[in-house]
């Protein structure tokens, strides 16, 4: 059987360092001394760097994340990535301009590299693979939680950040954020946290490579371990069915001794697998297993249903702020963890109502009026259905439109085209009122196994639906339609991986800031600087978003451009706490005031927020003290949570009609403030129900 990285010589490296110290590994602050990554290693300290053995580092396991004074430990050759963005030789470079004191790597993968050379103080070993796990183990020994392994072909991010709401309130939780799943950030994760106390450790595991998910649980020694599904993906990886099933399961050959496994039971592959632990199952489908979900409804951005636990004879209500059923079995999973734990069944309802999705994962949030579904960093067949069935359900407003922005699945490998035009007939059952498919320019295999073949799709879709559809290959193309065919009220649904860039299109149109919050942009990010004014430019976007200024008095005019590049956005706290100011100029480009931009400006006393401006996040001017009055121009949508909070003296605000969303606590602690606005409007019916003094003489 297929045994991934490891296999006898696993072994062997193993007893090999059973043999030398196992005293335990100190790690204070996120730093180490070279002389305790060697012993960890099962290596002796070369004599040349005996001067520099007991300092402290801090450690980083791939070349990207390398700080100035790190030392870098290359995990593996990068040309055994199947979908490495970089290669051996890349990451020795990167590592050394980023200012690495030394680095650490595997024997053979430096040879073949052939970075024969040694211009750079380096360590090379046998096994690195092996001996990286080694030492992560025994970093693992000193910490006494329960570890949580989540792995499955859909589904992971969103199980991880259900188990974390439902045990952040009964225990000490340590869940990765967003989908840190490969092993260069598992084992990151663990070194990092490595001096810390926690109940609950909580890590998803990725299919970087064959033998992935085996090499994290050998880190890992999971307690509990999560299998959300298996399907046909990553064949580009996996190459067979049963490598992909082997490597999927294989925490269970590496897990505690009374280690337990959540299962879905209505996946047949993992229903019929054997497993040497205990296993504690779920599904809808099938009946007979542990925990059953039973009358799935959605309520507007709710999903609520009712959970049978076969041990106890216990019926309880869930409610969950997402979309989609298919999200029903993440839940079970997280509900089946919080019993395994012991956590009181109100305490686990509670944590469900408390998970609210962020950036672009399953996040359904209302801008300006308008529903938007941001589900596109990653994609597959499954999910795109699950959350058009999803999007069909939900209750809209009279003479609302259903729209969808749809990219392909990738890495289907070489049947790519047929799969996606079998799939695109599939979707013909869906009833939405337009599509786009969203596509590469490119269209060879390659690229539509990187990118999805949206093509494909479409014209499996036309052969057998009549809802009308179209095809786009740039950022443009999503740009027009979704500023052609959106109106308030309407739901806009997007799915597709992130190298699409919908996230873009979705900024440009909406005034959103999702774009600037994501990794993989940042990456790319470039600083800006002219004229005392700095801020970061996303490529795809050729707009700014304005991080600071080197003098401020008490007047800030926003410029309209940075090294020509519009401002599109403040930053987060960008100017939060600046007590001088008492006049603020958002200039005519602006269509973003981040979460607190402006917090605290305790000298503020009028407010004008331009026309060009869409949103207006979250807490943008809360605790502005002196703040009076506040005209907010037409062209605005969207007022965030807590905008004008405890702005105690604020007396007027004028909302115009294109004003769609006010959010949740916009003008709490605020006093008697009077609104201004037409009748019939948003603003009007805000007002009325919340029982604010309402002035209809907007001009």
């Amino acid at each position: 059987m297929f045994k991934g990285v490891f296999g006898k010589r696993r072994k062997q490296v193993k007893k090999e360092f059973c043999k030398g110290d196992n005293s335990p590994i100190d790690i204070s602050n996120k730093q180490i001394t070279l002389r305790e990554i060697c012993k960890g290693l099962g290596i002796n300290v070369p004599k040349k760097f005996e001067n520099i053995a007991d300092e402290k580092s801090t450690v980083a396991f791939r070349s990207k994340y390398v700080k100035p004074g790190d030392i870098c430990l290359i995990i593996r050759s990068a040309e055994d990535f199947q979908s490495a963005s970089m290669t051996t030789k890349d990451q020795y470079n990167i590592a050394i301009k980023k200012g690495a004191k030394l680095i650490i790597m595997e024997k053979k993968a430096f040879k073949k590299a052939h970075l024969k050379k040694r211009k750079f103080p380096v360590i090379l070993m046998d096994e690195a693979d092996e001996r990286i796990a080694g030492f992560i183990e025994k970093i693992r020994e000193k910490q006494k939680g329960k570890v949580v392994m989540v792995t499955g072909s859909l589904g992971k991010t969103t199980t991880k950040d259900f188990c974390y709401a439902v045990t952040k309130n009964s225990f000490r939780t340590f869940a990765a954020r967003r989908n840190s799943n490969t092993t260069h950030r598992v084992i990151q994760h663990l070194f990092e946290q490595a001096d810390k106390e926690y109940d609950v450790y909580i890590q998803e595991a990725g299919a970087g490579y064959r033998g992935s998910v085996r090499f994290s649980s050998e880190m890992l020694r999971p307690d509990f371990f999560i299998l959300t599904n298996i399907y046909d993906h990553h064949f580009q990886v996996y190459k067979t069915i049963e490598n992909l099933i082997e490597d999927k399961t294989s925490a269970d050959d590496n897990m505690s001794p009374h280690g337990i496994i959540i299962a879905n039971y209505d996946d047949d592959r993992i229903r019929n697998h054997t497993f040497r632990h205990k296993v504690k199952s779920f599904a809808v489908e099938n009946e007979n297993v542990d925990f059953r979900a039973l009358n799935i409804h959605q309520i507007a951005e709710y999903l609520c249903f009712d959970i049978y636990e076969k041990e106890t004879g216990e019926m309880t209500a869930v409610k969950i702020n997402i979309l989609g059923k298919h999200n029903v079995y993440n839940g079970l999973a997280a509900f089946a963890l919080g019993k395994c734990l012991g956590i009181s069944t109100d305490a686990i309802q509670q944590g469900f109502l408390e998970y609210k999705a962020e950036g672009i994962r399953q996040n359904l949030i209302n801008i300006g009026g308008v529903y938007l579904n941001m589900d596109c960093y990653n994609v597959a067949e499954e999910s795109i259905m699950a959350m058009l069935e999803a999007g069909e359900e939900m209750e809209l407003a009279a003479g609302a439109s259903r729209l969808a922005l749809i990219g392909g699945e990738n890495k289907l490998g070489d049947n790519v085209r047929e799969r996606s035009e079998e799939f695109g007939k599939e979707l013909s059952r869906i009833k939405f009122d337009r599509i786009l498919f969203c596509g590469t320019k490119d269209c060879s295999t390659e690229m539509v196994n990187k990118y999805g073949d949206a093509e494909s799709i479409q014209n499996g879709f036309r052969k057998k639906s009549q809802i009308p559809s179209e095809l786009c290959t740039d950022i443009e193309g999503m740009i027009k339609f979704l500023e052609c065919n959106v109106h308030k009220n309407d739901l806009v649904m997007l799915k597709g991986i992130y190298l699409l860039n919908m996230s873009v299109a979705v900024d440009k149109v909406f005034g959103t800031s999702f774009s600037f919050g994501l990794a993989h942009y940042k990456k790319t990010m470039r600083k800006v600087n002219s004229d005392g004014y700095s801020g970061n430019m996303i490529e795809e976007m050729g707009e700014v978003e304005l991080t600071g200024a080197d003098i401020i008095g008490e007047s800030l005019r926003i410029p309209d451009k940075i090294e020509d590049y519009p401002v599109f956005r403040i930053t987060n706290r960008a100017f939060s706490g600046r007590r001088e100011l008492k006049t603020i100029d958002l200039g005519n480009n602006v269509k973003n005031i981040g979460e607190y931009a402006f917090r605290n400006c305790k000298s503020v006393k009028n407010i004008t927020i331009p026309s060009c401006v869409r949103v207006i996040e979250k807490g943008a001017f809360k605790g502005c003290s002196q703040l009076e009055k506040v005209v907010i121009m037409e062209g605005v949508t969207h007022i965030g949570e807590e905008a004008f909070s405890y702005c105690r003296k604020l007396k007027t605000v004028t909302i115009p009609k294109s004003v769609g969303m006010i959010c949740k606590d916009a003008f709490k602690e605020t006093g008697e403030i009077e609104i201004i606005c037409e009748k019939d409007t948003y603003a009007y019916e805000y007002a009325l129900a919340n029982g604010i003094c309402i002035t209809c003489d907007y001009e």
